[in-house]
């Protein structure tokens, strides 16, 4: 008899008497799906109340029932209790007097403002999801992993008050050869999701500390706020687009454990309009760190600032990747991807990238353009190529007052092209030499007398 004819045949037959053991009997043979040591793009963090040890190094009256869903309170103190009797607990490091008033919360002893249950809400989404990465396989495999929390206080009046609270994973082992907290960074994949830990790289003169939030680690010179902050991205193998990004970053030298286990620093800069992921900055010196800090600052003079939101797009639309490659005069350089919106990966050079700060803003507004313009249509089709260049080698009327907004859709139509932006940035900068050098290239398509498309 089938399998189903037989399990209907029961089911009429005994249908008053189902009992758990005829429901093991009719799922027998089923394989069980093992949870892949890879992270995937589909894969997902458990609640920590499934996966978090339930040993406890302070006693407390822990329920033995999970509440149900609508009672929300119920089901915030018993997340709350279990985050605090997990067996990590011990080395997280609340304060004493924060940890009593949410413990007594938690036993339904107190209650608390609403402005601290926000908090508490907090705290459990945090540790529900760094909990179970702390059982997955580590980047390097030799660290040490060990949870701590900061709380951040702010002053109303004569009275500080608790503001938030961030746990963040350390290296035990690096921490304690290097004299101060060397953080793991929390790695995504493309749909957020939360699936490894990769150990942070030392940067030169900056320290490191988890964002009020916990979700990055800041960097920040002494006394001081934060220059760049960052997470990690899986960059999946089986994406094409990903895969690219990473092969740039091995060819880079990128740190092995990156490599290993494709969990890649990704960083982002403290600067108002500067939205676009950046890789690679582990491997510039702390001044050449400032020096691009100052030259990205520039889009936030000159009326540039709409146009910023453009050139650094938020998201992975655009990505910048720092490399110490050679290019013999190029600071930046595009490679489009196409897509819609628009996406590709603006690799900018160590070599020229520090030559001069007006020129380099200007070169990485050209680069941005070609992305917008989509992928590039080859050597097959020269004036098509040459159009995304200078357009029709003219500067429209009244260029010079358009907006950034008139200029993107310009360039997204053929209209104008890369130079145009290159030189219209120049132009609100006030570099006025190498802006009527720019000038001649749009006009004759063509620089040092040789044509700026050149298939041989």
């Amino acid at each position: 008899m089938h399998p189903k004819q037989f399990l209907t045949s029961l089911i009429m037959l005994l249908s008053i008497l189902i009992s758990a053991c005829q429901s093991a009997s009719a799922t027998q043979g089923v394989p069980m799906l093992e949870p892949t040591a890879i992270p995937s793009a589909t894969s997902t963090v458990e609640s920590s109340a499934t996966t978090a040890p339930t040993a406890s190094p302070v006693p407390s009256q822990t329920p033995t029932l999970e509440p149900t869903p609508t009672d929300p309170v119920a089901a915030m103190r018993y997340d709350l209790l279990s985050a605090l009797d997990s067996v990590e607990w011990g080395a997280v490091g609340m304060s004493a007097d924060t940890e009593n008033q949410w413990r007594a919360f938690a036993e339904g002893k107190i209650e608390l403002p609403q402005v601290e249950t926000a908090l508490v809400e907090s705290f459990i989404a945090q540790w529900e999801t760094l909990s179970p990465l702390l059982e997955e396989k580590l980047s390097p495999s030799s660290a040490k992993p060990a949870p701590r929390l900061r709380e951040f206080e702010d002053t109303q009046g004569e009275t500080r008050r608790l503001s938030s609270v961030a746990i963040y994973i350390i290296d035990e082992k690096a921490t304690a050869e290097e004299g101060s907290e060397r953080l793991f960074l929390v790695a995504h994949n493309k749909a957020g999701q939360a699936v490894g830990l990769t150990l942070s790289a030392r940067i030169e003169g900056l320290e490191q500390q988890p964002s009020a939030d916990g979700r990055y680690v800041e960097y920040q010179e002494p006394d001081n706020d934060w220059i760049i902050r960052a997470d990690a991205r899986w960059l999946d193998p089986a994406s094409q687009r990903q895969e690219i990004t990473k092969e740039f970053l091995d060819e880079m030298d990128a740190a092995p454990h990156y490599q290993q286990n494709s969990m890649y620093p990704r960083y982002y800069f403290n600067i108002l309009n500067i939205s676009s992921s950046f890789y690679g900055l582990e491997n510039l010196t702390y001044n050449q760190m400032l020096l691009l800090k100052d030259t990205l600052s520039l889009y936030n003079q000159n009326n540039l600032a709409e146009l910023a939101s453009e050139v650094f797009a938020s998201g992975d639309e655009v990505e910048y990747v720092v490399t110490r490659q050679s290019h013999p005069r190029a600071a930046a350089l595009a490679l489009p991807l196409g897509g819609m919106p628009r996406n590709g990966i603006v690799l900018l050079f160590t070599k020229n990238l520090f030559h001069n700060k007006y020129s380099t803003a200007a070169a990485i507004a050209h680069e941005a353009t070609h992305v917008w313009q989509g992928q590039s249509p080859g050597c097959d089709e020269p004036k098509r190529r040459l159009q995304r260049e200078v357009g029709d080698k003219t500067i429209p009327n009244g260029f010079y007052d358009w907006g950034p907004a008139e200029l993107v859709k310009a360039a997204k139509l053929g209209k104008i092209g890369a130079y145009h932006i290159g030189y219209w940035v120049l132009l609100k900068l006030n570099q006025t030499r190498e802006a009527e050098w720019t000038k001649q290239v749009i006009q004759t398509g063509t620089a040092g007398g040789e044509s700026l498309i050149n298939c041989q």
